[in-house]
């Protein structure tokens, strides 16, 4: 860091961003509540994990491309592309990638689903079981 000290102070700025978006990757959570819906965002070159999708998900890549591997499947996501899934979709997420991946996470609750399902249609058992259920077929889309 003592490098950056006879920097302009804006190199100084791009440098420390540099440093800490290496360190501290961006995952950052805009919206949650108590029912489990949340929104959030994220800016990262490098992850590998596992992760539960919650309620009803939607996963939009903003920039780069994030890899899914689903039931034995793998999924590349690219830039405005995105991937459904719910709380039965257990997925391994890989982002490996010298540019920033920026992603939005939006998840409905299961409680959500429920409640529109069963004011907007008659045959709502059949949506919440489309829509919820470990059955649910997980794919990506254009938007």
């Amino acid at each position: 860091m003592l490098t950056v000290l006879f920097c302009k102070s804006s190199e100084v700025k791009a440098s420390q961003q540099q440093f800490w978006n290496t360190l501290v990757p961006m995952n950052e959570s805009l919206y949650q509540d108590e029912q489990n819906n949340a929104i959030r965002i994220s800016s990262l070159k490098k992850f590998e994990g596992d992760l539960t999708f919650s309620g009803f998900a939607a996963k939009f890549v903003v920039a780069g491309h994030e890899s899914y591997h689903i039931k034995g499947r793998k999924y590349l996501v690219e830039k405005g592309e995105y991937i459904l899934g719910n709380s039965g979709t257990i997925a391994t997420m890989e982002i490996n990638s010298q540019e920033d991946t920026k992603g939005l996470c939006v998840d409905i609750s299961e409680r959500i689903i429920a409640e529109v399902a069963d004011y907007h249609f008659k045959q709502s058992l059949d949506i919440k079981e489309f829509l919820l259920s470990d059955q649910f077929l997980v794919n990506k889309y254009l938007a």
